[in-house]
């Protein structure tokens, strides 16, 4: 089967001429979203490049400094934050509507996240035909979503940095509460936030683990797939439903 994988770094001999010029993209000696930036790329080139998965050893930096500790996120911190959350969205809505009918809610939640991470990964993570053609947008889409696609494999940067899920969260949450009372948001929001909980440790553990069991193994080959042999298809994470329906 055809996987693509690009040259490991910059001081990768094994690759002449045009060849080379095409793979080597980024220095990974340096930090990488500075490059991105002062690259100045076209949405072609850009697209092409960071689609082509790179493994290299170590860790890559991405703002390099100080700030190079905002862009980590360990698979452990995801649990540690929300189910705190998780238990108390689930104790605002039982306060309201007992803990039978916040059952309900919490499962309605669990069944909107599945929706909900696929529309994101594929029209706000996967935005590619609508990207804008310009610096500003391409550094933008590489931190959000393009530098997984370069290096799949960092373990660092497997799960969503709590900076981004919180303000993706926040908007959500606000629109939500635009059309439904508050403990019936809160209902939902104890299902979502577990599903993203199930989402983000499902992620990582495809990438680094090797399942035992043929769901596993199914969910890793489709995200798999999405990496190495084409990114326009197999959105969802922890479930296919979605990208059967779409």
């Amino acid at each position: 089967e055809d996987y693509l994988i690009g040259a490991l770094s910059q001081s990768d001999k094994s690759l002449e001429g045009e060849k080379a010029s095409k793979e080597m993209f980024l220095d990974f000696s340096k930090p990488l979203i500075p490059q991105v930036w002062a690259g100045n790329y076209s949405k072609e080139t850009y697209l092409e490049q960071v689609h082509i998965p790179r493994h290299v050893k170590g860790q890559a930096l991405l703002l390099g400094g100080f700030l190079e500790n905002f862009t980590m996120t360990p698979w452990y911190v995801i649990p540690i934050l929300y189910i705190p959350a998780v238990i108390y969205t689930f104790l605002l809505a039982s306060r309201a509507f007992g803990p039978f009918y916040s059952l309900l809610l919490y499962i309605g939640g669990l069944c909107l996240w599945t929706l909900i991470e696929y529309t994101l990964h594929r029209f706000v993570f996967h935005i590619d035909t609508l990207l804008p053609d310009n610096r500003i947008a391409i550094t933008l889409h590489f931190l959000l979503h393009g530098i997984h696609h370069f290096l799949p494999m960092d373990k660092m940067r497997l799960v969503m940095p709590p900076a981004k899920f919180i303000t993706l969260a926040t908007c959500v949450i606000s629109m939500m509460r635009q059309v439904l009372p508050d403990p019936v948001v809160a209902g939902l929001i104890s299902g979502a936030f577990s599903g993203y909980i199930a989402y983000d440790l499902t992620h990582y553990y495809i990438h680094h683990g090797r399942p035992h069991t043929a769901v596993m193994r199914a969910i890793k080959k489709n995200h798999l797939d999405h990496h190495y042999k084409d990114p326009n298809l197999d959105f969802g994470v922890t479930s296919a439903f979605w990208d059967h329906v779409f």
